[in-house]
């Protein structure tokens, strides 16, 4: 019997957490095939004001900080666990 392939659903990233929207909704992405290779999240106005509203918050302390700094970073941290844990899902959406 085969496996049942299920895409990864890419959650947003908002004040350092990967919450879901708050309406659930998410849109697929399709690989050369037209195949689902994975969804991203659909925010709604809501995840909007608050990912605007936090960024805002976290803009004084950032400026001060070097691009390089902000690179090494949670944000590059996260990334890199989320290509480690599903880079293949990811080198489909660019292929």
């Amino acid at each position: 019997m085969s496996r049942l392939t299920v895409p990864k659903t890419y959650k947003l990233y908002i004040g350092g957490k990967f919450p879901r929207t708050e309406s659930g909704r998410s849109i697929p992405i399709l690989d050369r095939n037209g195949d689902t290779a994975a969804h991203i999240c659909h925010a709604s106005r809501k995840d909007f004001k608050e990912a605007v509203e936090v960024a805002a918050k976290a803009a004084p302390s950032w400026s001060g900080i070097t691009g390089y700094l902000r690179g090494e970073g949670k944000l590059s941290t996260e990334w890199l666990r989320c290509l480690k844990e599903d880079g293949r899902s990811l080198l489909l959406l660019f292929a």
